[in-house]
């Protein structure tokens, strides 16, 4: 009888233990996790060398570059850029997070005189949904240049470049073309929303009430901007993309359009009129990549708004913003080849800028070509090269902000330097 109890209690617990071992071994129920921190950036410092340059004042021949524009033939720059990004994502789908964006970078003023510029360029609070898409507020990029697609670049993070680059040693009334012109120095306080992607598509729209940034106290200055002659308000941007492979080829692709209203006249008791057009923006793009082929191209118009060329980053180089009757027109092409560590390429674009200087002033044209390459020394830090040749041609202008007849320009420059990413 006791052995077969024995028996019995041995096959029971022979029996018991696999379901034992499967209880201890079961996953445990996956729990929603709080805000989690990430920092990302990158730093870039390189020389840029004048190898070449003229001005031809009109009338006359080449007599050298006019005082208002001399400066060194050489110039060390440096741009930082750094990301502070809290993000989490819930079993229910939701999410949310904020993100803090912050640069450095060497200014350049239309004479090419150097200093340092430091700001926040964009800190937002963000709520995802798997179904519903993302909102974003705060101090935040329009949809319009945040989702621009433009030509690759050979340069990691448009340290060089035809479009916007972050350094740049540019003689002449337009630093550099940029196809992601803002409408102000500053990204306004703004709501941005991204729909979810749908078979490639995305639709984003964002609303600023006014240029203000940052604002908060009882008397925010959405009120006080409403009064000044010349500001922003009402500004909204929309965005299409679309995104796929087709034949074994990666498209990418926008189409965007932006305005704002402008106050046209002085606040009481004058009340005189401003005359100052609404300022538009159109954007288009479209790259293609096969392989270690890279191709694309892309065009803004500008209207109403002074200055078409960048100072540094994406700021415009507007003489004085929004005047009315200004109409620039920028395209942007290029490609690049990528070859193990190496990626090689070229880009070109052209500006035309008509009354930018003021109505009746004429139509400056600029072009840009570049070509050069960069090399992977290892994970996050590149040597980058190019040389880069510019042309600057008045159009008949009759006044720039020097105060003297204006200034056409062609320049040869090397351009050498690191980029460090993190």
């Amino acid at each position: 009888m006791k052995k077969a109890l024995l028996g019995t209690t041995a096959l029971m617990s022979a029996a018991l233990l696999p379901h034992a071992a499967m209880a201890q071994s079961a996953p445990k129920t996956a729990t929603d996790l709080p805000v989690q921190l990430s920092i990302s950036g990158y730093f870039q410092g390189g020389y840029l060398l004048n190898l070449h340059e003229n001005a031809n004042p009109p009338g006359g021949t080449n007599t050298g570059i006019d005082t208002g524009y001399k400066h060194q033939p050489g110039m060390v720059q440096e741009y930082g850029y750094i990301t502070f990004s809290g993000n989490t994502k819930f079993q229910n789908g939701w999410g949310g997070g904020a993100f803090i964006q912050m640069y450095d970078f060497s200014h350049l003023s239309p004479t090419n005189q150097q200093g340092t510029k430091s700001q926040v360029k964009q800190s937002f609070a963000r709520i995802t949904n798997d179904n519903l898409g993302e909102l974003r507020i705060g101090d935040v990029t329009d949809t319009r240049r945040a989702k621009a697609v433009i030509a690759p670049e050979f340069a990691p993070n448009t340290m060089f470049s035809a479009n916007s680059p972050n350094l740049a040693l540019v003689n002449s009334g337009i630093i550099s073309n940029t196809t992601t012109a803002s409408f102000g120095t500053k990204n306004p306080t703004q709501m941005v929303y991204y729909s979810p992607t749908i078979q490639g598509f995305q639709f984003g729209f964002s609303y600023a009430p006014d240029v203000s940034t940052g604002d908060t106290g009882p008397n925010p200055s959405a009120f006080v901007n409403a009064s000044k002659p010349g500001s922003f308000y009402n500004d909204y941007s929309l965005t299409l993309l679309w995104s796929g492979n087709v034949g074994g080829v990666k498209i990418a692709s926008n189409v965007s359009f932006q305005r704002a209203a402008q106050k046209q006249e002085n606040p009481p008791p004058t009340k005189a009129p401003f005359n100052r057009g609404n300022p538009m923006a159109y954007n288009a793009g479209i790259s293609a990549t096969r392989g270690p082929f890279s191709i694309g191209i892309s065009y803004e118009q500008l209207e109403n708004l002074g200055g078409g060329g960048v100072l540094a980053g994406d700021n415009p180089a507007g003489i004085s913003a929004g005047i009315g009757g200004t109409l620039n027109k920028t395209v942007d092409v290029g490609f690049t080849y990528q070859i193990g560590k190496w990626t090689t390429g070229a880009e070109f674009s052209r500006g035309m800028y008509k009354n930018v200087y003021g109505l009746g002033t004429g139509t400056p044209k600029f072009n840009e070509l570049i070509a050069g390459g960069s090399y992977l020394l290892g994970p996050g830090v590149s040597l980058v090269g190019a040389l880069e040749l510019n042309d600057y041609d008045t159009g008949g202008t009759q006044y720039t902000t020097h105060g003297s007849a204006p200034v056409g320009y062609t320049g040869v420059t090397l351009l050498t330097g690191t980029n460090i990413s993190f």
